[in-house]
């Protein structure tokens, strides 16, 4: 920890540098990371590779933010629900169209259905709740994940809709909103389009297991216009489930 932050507060390079070491010059506010420590000649059988990188990072609120070298665990985080207008919105729930940021250190249970948001930036760890056995809608036009930062649909070891009733069911939607009119996302200087979600941290989602195959066989044919369906097998669709028949 000492070594980095004395190459942090660097006025000149630390010299002889090995391959991976970097150098940050406070007055110029320049990034620099060795790639390459064999010399070359600039010759054309032995050519010379400059690459240009850009770090892209996120803008300190006015009073300032603390710099985290290292992502905080999802178990570590403060754990708030998007309903708790209090301790998760400071007394005001995120209007229509506003831009929402999950901060690094909470992890947000949208236990609610919010109106359609603009950007939502993902610092911190947000996760859709089945808890309230209701089906979840998230309209936004953007979506961000930071790195380190964790997007969750369920987990692994509650999935989605695996609390829900036969004829109770609930499910999980992430709606993006825009045409090819709209306003694009620009990170930097990378332009990512409209209705995007960008993920440089972490996307899981995880929905409740079939009791049942995919697939039947039918055991009668069905005419046009027909509403019924004789199967050879159980099947436990549900309402809602889009079906094929080739």
């Amino acid at each position: 920890a000492e070594a980095a932050q004395l190459a942090f507060e660097a006025v000149q390079p630390f010299l002889p540098a090995e391959l991976g070491d970097w150098y940050f010059d406070n007055v110029t506010m320049t990034l620099t990371i060795l790639l390459k420590t064999p010399p070359c000649r600039r010759d054309w059988w032995d050519p010379c590779i400059e690459a240009t990188g850009t770090v892209q990072a996120n803008v300190c609120p006015p009073e300032g933010c603390p710099v985290i070298f290292n992502p905080i665990k999802i178990g570590d985080r403060f754990l708030l629900y998007w309903s708790d207008v209090n301790a998760t919105w400071n007394g005001t729930l995120p209007g229509e169209l506003e831009d929402v940021t999950i901060p690094a250190d909470l992890h947000v249970m949208m236990d609610v259905n919010p109106p359609l948001l603009q950007t939502i930036t993902v610092l911190g760890a947000l996760q859709l709740n089945e808890s309230k056995n209701i089906s979840l809608e998230l309209h936004a036009v953007n979506i961000i994940v930071r790195g380190g930062a964790n997007f969750l649909v369920g987990t692994e070891e509650a999935p989605f809709g695996a609390n829900s009733t036969y004829g109770e069911d609930v499910t999980a939607s992430i709606v993006l909103h825009g045409d090819r009119y709209a306003t694009p996302l620009l990170l930097g200087q990378k332009d990512y389009g409209a209705k995007s979600l960008i993920v440089f941290g972490t996307l899981e989602m995880h929905g409740a297991a079939r009791q049942s195959a995919n697939w039947a066989m039918l055991n009668a044919s069905v005419a046009a216009g027909g509403t019924e369906l004789t199967l050879d097998s159980f099947v436990d669709w549900h309402v809602g489930d889009l079906l094929v028949i080739a």
